[in-house]
């Protein structure tokens, strides 16, 4: 799920779902299974008159809108590995945590999720951390003890609001 996730101009339904008018009939299972699950916190269809509604929404939604859209379609989708980079930057620490938690609940066992960003918050939604140490290296630490070291004034790793890229896993 990219920063700038890809929307289309087709109904919300299918934009949410992101395949083609033939999807197997196991996935638009699925996708009513998952639309009661996602639309407190990903779908948009009542601000836009309803999931059947066609419009150009890279035009009509809002970053962290068509950001939600791309979380549904995570859910949906339900990849065993999925790379979010910078997936919730548009969005409030909130929504980020209703949405992190729904994927974490929803998740199939042996799936991996990957994010990077640059907001040090998302390291509480992972187990592990990826931080830039400087001069070119790495270091990879549990989520808690990168925690620690940021709220201890970001000592070490890739601490302190430094820009670091970090990689959440």
């Amino acid at each position: 799920a990219p920063t700038h996730p890809h929307t289309h101009a087709r109904t919300l339904a299918r934009t949410r779902a992101h395949t083609p008018t033939h999807t197997h009939t196991r996935t638009r299972a699925r996708a009513r299974t998952h639309t009661h699950a996602c639309s407190q916190h990903c779908l948009l269809g009542a601000r836009v008159g309803g999931l059947g509604a066609e419009r150009d929404w890279s035009q009509m939604l809002s970053l962290g809108e068509q950001q939600r859209v791309a979380f549904a379609r995570l859910l949906l989708h339900a990849p065993a590995l999925a790379v979010l980079d910078e997936a919730t930057s548009a969005l409030d620490a909130r929504t980020e945590a209703a949405l992190y938690g729904l994927l974490r609940r929803r998740r199939g066992p042996g799936s991996a999720v990957v994010s990077v960003g640059h907001r040090p918050a998302l390291a509480g939604h992972h187990s592990r951390v990826l931080a830039a140490a400087g001069g070119g290296r790495w270091e990879l630490m549990a989520a808690g003890e990168y925690v620690a070291r940021e709220a201890a004034g970001g000592g070490g790793a890739g601490g302190g609001g430094d820009g670091a890229v970090r990689a959440a896993v």
